[in-house]
């Protein structure tokens, strides 16, 4: 892994991403909620760029994350 880590946030993406590669969905559903309460937190202070970059992102993991919660099916 070579992200570059500034926050807390990409910690925890980091997490996030690896928990959902491993499939481990509890993991990733606690993950999720800490991201999110990061993210909301910080969002006043970053650059729209950086925002609409990370969105992107999150929004990918998030794609994944409900295809994991129907592969185990769990809604």
């Amino acid at each position: 892994m070579t992200e570059k880590h500034n926050r807390i946030s990409d910690y925890i993406f980091t997490a996030l991403k690896m928990a959902l590669e491993q499939k481990d969905l509890q993991t990733a559903e606690l993950l999720t909620r800490a991201l999110e309460n990061t993210i909301s937190k910080g969002l006043e202070n970053t650059a729209i760029e950086e925002r609409r970059n990370f969105s992107d992102q999150f929004e990918i993991a998030m794609t994944e994350l409900q295809a994991l919660r129907k592969a185990q099916k769990i809604h």
